[in-house]
This record gives structure tokens, C-alpha cells and sequence, in this order.
């Protein structure tokens, strides 16, 4: 666009011209190209590619000199002939090699060297944004921001810097990204944030590691050890910090919660050194503490349960106590499977939840007996499907708290049974209440047709309209009566007399639904 705005005036000013009155002057130039191309090809040259900088920022050792900063060129392009060259400054529209005011990468490093390293980043910027897909300028902003101290400007830099194709500089910004994130967990621990620190020294180390795959260099390579001393250092400090004030904490809760967190660290840290006996007395110190106040909060969730009055509608108040008491004396239990009697009691607390758990469910097995009659009730059938549920459900979670109990196993087959014959019942008395509103319907039709055949049209509308009524009930009712089939044959599919059952209602519904919207239309 811009090449196009710059020639503009000069193709205003050529139509304004009369051609005629220039003169073809091209040979003269175009011989002394063809004379230079023949004496070129004459000659053996060969200019050998200049060398690439070279990375030099490496992180020092405590109380060393801060570290030097070069900047990154652009890789040597591949070398022209010198006769296409020259074909190609003859055919090429130049308005000069280079713009005044594009900092190079030599220009930069200096400014940065003599303290001038935040209008370095400026004039980078400025220059990335006119030429976004520049990883080279956006990684030279990188290293002015590195420089200046602005960190997560470096990280937005050699993140973008990343995106690069060319495998080297791809390299390189990875250790940069790495060099960027331990400078900010520096500043985070001296800020008092210890767990800032540690985030920005894990990502260093993933960095650190992925430029060292890729590229395996000594740089990378010493960069890797000082983040990753440096971050089993705040682990273990954190830890530690954890460990002891943890051992101050009266409440069981908030003690487990400070001793998750400091076994943890301790782990983390034992990743990046598993020679460090000392992190690996810590991490068994922590989860012998944090068995026991796993324990000792399943003990109290337990005592909360058996508290719980026996009434129903508590059922899921005790119920969800004793589901947390069983999920922390698991997780006791796995930090310590070697603490035999709390095996032993976690082994007995199971078997008696469950025991309470199939009480319930016979209980409710009892209570939904008690509610059967020769000829129930609509509300009768769905008041007893929920007893069952209950029961079905209770017996289900003594099974999750022992898999082996035989009687949690018997009360669970029956209460299924009884559910299935209920819903199978409830279905039967849908699909027969179904029949008697389609037989009405057909009646009301029948009439409709003779009032109008007799003329009376005002006896005919009101026919017709009962017969959709009653096309719409025997709907409902078939579709009730599907939706009870269904459920019945979830918990015995292979039941032929409910598959049989629903297919035919099913095609009873169809009808219904067909003559419905036949009534709605006319």
C-alpha cells in the first residue's frame, strides 16, 4: 500500500505527459550489465558466510558480577549471485538500504552496556509493532526488558520469540523464557512470596529443561542446576515452615490442611534431589502426622454419625458423615499402609457402616410391604416406588463400604425385584387407563359423525372436540405408562412380557398422538 501512495504523483505526472518526448536510453546500462555479468562469470569468488552472534547470558553464581547481554542478529541469508544481484538492484524500485531509525542489533547491545537499556526496549518495541512477525526484534526486546529489569515483559517477549520455526533461535528463547522466570522468582522471595517464587522457579526449570533437549548447551545445561538448587531450596524452607507450625495447630481440620501442603513441597523437592536423606526422613515424619490426623478426623466424623438420630429424613446427614469419616481413613491408611491397626480399623469401621446401612435398607423393604393392598392406587404405587428407591439405594451404599456382604447383597436383589414389579404395575394401570380414554375417543368420533350426517353441525363440533380431548388423555396416560415399562426393564431387560408390554403401548401411543393433531388441525 505504501509503494503503491509513493508512486502515485509519479503516475499523475506521466499521464499528464506526452511519451513521445522521452527517449529509450536502456541499451546503454543494459550492455554494461551483460559486459559485467560475462566478466563475473569469468572470475572464482567465494565469500564465506560471516559468523552468527553467539548467546552469552548465563545466570551467576550468588554475590557474582550481573550478567552480560548480546543481542541476537538475523541469520546469514544465503549467498546471491553476484549477476542476479545486480539484475535485481537493475530491476528493484530502492529507496535506500536501511531506515535511519530501526535500531540494529549491535546499536542495541551497545545502549544497553552504557545503562540505556529502557530506550533500547522502546525503540524495539516500536519496532516489533511495525513488523510483528520479526522474532528476532521481538526477541532483542526481550533482552532489553530482561535487562531493564522488566521481567514479565521478557516472558511476553520470548514467549512470542518461541513461535519461531528456526529450531536455534526456538532454543534460545526457551533458556531466555527460563532466565526471565528465575529473575522473577528472585524478586518474588525477596518480596516475602515464597510460593510465588516457587511457581515462577518450576516453569524456569520446564524451560531450562526444553532448551536443553532441544539444544544441549552448556548455557542451558548450567542454568537448569542453579534454578534447580534454587527451587529445592524454597521447597524445603517452605516446607519445613509448614512442618513446624503444623505441630502448634489444635484443630484436626486445619492441621491436615497445612500438613497436605508441606508433604507436597517435600515431594517435589525429593524429585529434584532423591539423594537428600534428610527431605526423605521429612516426607515420612509428615505422613505418619498427617495418617494420624486423617485418622483421628474420621474418628470424629464417625462419633457426628452415630449421633444422628434415626429418623429418615437424617438418613443422608449420616450418611454423608460417614462417607467423609471413610474417605479420610483412606487416605490414612495409603500414606501409611505399613500402620496395621489402623488398617484393622478402618477394615471394621466398613463392615459396620455397612451393617447400618442394610438395617435401612430392610427397614424399608418392611415399610413398602406394608403399603401393599389388593387393588392399589396410583399414589399408592408411586409412594411405594419411593420406599424401594430408598431401599435400593441404602442397600447399594452398604455394598460400597463392603463389596462382600452377603446380606447387603440379598436386601439390594429383593428391593430391585419389588421396584420392577411395582413400576410393571403402575405401567399396567397407565396403559389400562390409556385404553379406556382411547375406546372414548373412538365413541365420541362415531357420534360426531353421525350428528353431521344428521346436520346437526353445533352436536358434531362439540363430538369432535370431546374426541381430541380424549385422544389427548389416552396420550398422556400411554406415554406415563411407557416411561414406568422402561424403568421397569433397567432392572430386568431381559423381562419379555414388559418388552412385550411396551412395544404395544408405545404403538397405542403413536396413534393417540396422530389423532390428537388430527382433532388440533380440523
Amino acid at each position: 500500500r505504501l509503494s503503491t501512495q509513493a508512486r502515485q504523483p509519479h503516475a499523475r505526472q506521466m499521464d499528464a505527459s506526452n511519451l513521445k518526448d522521452y527517449h529509450d536510453l536502456f541499451q546503454l546500462p543494459l550492455l554494461l550489465a551483460i559486459a559485467l555479468i560475462m566478466y563475473h562469470s569469468a572470475l572464482s569468488t567465494r565469500l564465506k558466510n560471516p559468523l552468527r552472534r553467539k548467546l552469552t547470558v548465563t545466570l551467576p553464581e550468588e554475590g557474582a558480577a550481573p550478567t552480560a547481554v548480546k543481542m541476537k542478529s538475523l541469520p546469514p541469508r544465503p549467498r546471491i549471485p553476484a549477476s542476479l544481484l545486480l539484475m535485481l538492484f537493475l530491476l528493484t524500485p530502492h529507496s535506500g538500504w536501511s531506515s535511519p531509525e530501526l535500531l540494529t542489533p549491535a546499536e542495541a547491545e551497545k545502549w544497553v552496556k552504557e545503562g540505556r537499556a529502557a530506550e533500547a526496549a522502546k525503540m524495539l518495541w516500536d519496532a516489533a509493532q511495525k513488523d510483528p512477525e520479526n522474532y528476532y526484534l521481538i526477541y532483542n526486546f526481550g533482552i532489553a526488558s530482561y535487562a531493564v529489569g522488566s521481567f514479565n515483559d521478557a516472558v511476553s517477549a520470548f514467549s512470542a520469540a518461541a513461535m519461531t520455526k528456526e529450531e536455534k533461535l526456538h532454543a534460545m528463547a526457551l533458556t531466555q523464557l527460563g532466565n526471565a522466570q528465575f529473575r522473577m522468582g528472585q524478586a518474588l522471595r525477596k518480596a516475602n512470596n515464597p510460593e510465588g517464587s516457587i511457581v515462577s522457579w518450576e516453569r524456569a526449570v520446564e524451560y531450562y529443561e526444553g532448551s536443553v533437549h532441544e539444544r544441549g548447551d552448556s548455557v542451558s545445561k548450567h542454568n537448569l542446576g542453579v534454578a534447580v538448587r534454587e527451587l529445592e531450596t524454597v521447597l524445603l524452607e517452605t516446607a519445613d515452615k509448614a512442618l513446624n507450625y503444623a505441630t502448634t495447630i489444635p484443630q484436626v481440620e486445619k492441621r491436615i490442611n497445612v500438613l497436605t501442603t508441606a508433604l507436597e513441597k517435600y515431594e517435589k523437592a525429593a524429585e529434584l534431589n532423591q539423594a537428600n536423606k534428610a527431605t526423605i526422613e521429612n516426607i515420612r515424619r509428615t505422613r505418619q502426622l498427617l495418617s494420624e490426623s486423617l485418622a483421628a478426623q474420621a474418628r470424629l466424623h464417625r462419633e457426628e454419625a452415630v449421633k444422628v438420630s434415626a429418623d429418615p429424613k437424617k438418613e443422608n446427614v449420616r450418611a454423608d458423615l460417614n462417607l467423609k469419616a471413610s474417605q479420610n481413613y483412606e487416605k490414612a491408611v495409603n500414606l501409611t499402609p505399613e500402620n496395621k491397626p489402623l488398617a484393622d480399623e478402618y477394615a471394621e469401621f466398613k463392615k459396620t457402616v455397612a451393617n447400618e446401612f442394610s438395617d435401612t435398607a430392610e427397614a424399608l423393604l418392611k415399610q413398602s410391604a406394608d403399603l401393599d393392598i389388593e387393588k392399589p392406587s396410583e399414589s399408592n404405587l408411586i409412594k411405594k416406588e419411593g420406599v424401594l428407591n430408598q431401599a435400593v439405594t441404602r442397600a447399594g451404599q452398604a455394598l460400597v463400604f463392603d463389596e462382600n456382604n452377603e446380606r447387603a447383597k440379598g436386601l439390594l436383589d429383593k428391593a430391585q425385584s419389588e421396584l420392577e414389579k411395582t413400576l410393571e404395575a403402575r405401567g399396567d394401570m397407565m396403559k389400562e387407563s390409556g385404553d379406556k380414554a382411547a375406546a372414548n375417543s373412538e365413541a365420541a368420533e362415531k357420534a360426531a359423525k353421525a350428528a353431521e350426517a344428521a346436520g346437526k353441525d353445533k352436536e358434531a363440533a362439540g363430538r369432535e372436540k370431546e374426541s381430541t380431548n380424549q385422544a389427548q388423555n389416552a396420550a398422556g396416560q400411554f406415554g406415563r405408562a411407557a416411561e414406568d415399562y422402561r424403568k421397569a426393564l433397567e432392572l430386568a431387560p431381559e423381562n419379555k412380557g414388559v418388552q412385550s408390554k411396551l412395544a404395544e403401548v408405545e404403538s397405542k401411543l403413536a396413534t393417540a398422538l396422530a389423532k390428537s393433531a388430527e382433532g388440533e388441525i380440523r
